[in-house]
């Protein structure tokens, strides 16, 4: 796995990050948005042996900004998690 992919995907969410900052209300498609950008992120870093340390440091800053919103996107996240997670004791499946 190459750094800069990695390098690409941490600047995304480092923008992403940027844009909640500004908004004291994110939507459901940032925060979505952020998320998303995050699991790549993990995923990728599963994948690279050496991770620079500017990288890492960059990511434990951004990760506690995140952290500082949980009150604003906890709810927000709540909202989202039965469309990505259904219950499927209450499923109902056409047949």
């Amino acid at each position: 796995m190459s750094n800069s992919s990695l390098e690409q995907d941490l600047k995304t969410y480092q923008d992403l990050i940027a844009i909640l900052q500004e908004h004291p209300t994110p939507t459901e498609a940032e925060i979505l948005n952020i998320l998303l950008a995050r699991d790549r992120i993990q995923t990728k870093l599963t994948e690279t042996y050496l991770i620079p340390d500017n990288i890492l440091n960059t990511l434990q800053e951004l990760d506690n900004i995140l952290r500082k919103k949980q009150a604003t996107i906890a709810p927000i996240i709540a909202k989202l998690r039965p469309n990505f997670n259904p219950d499927t004791k209450t499923l109902v499946v056409a047949t």
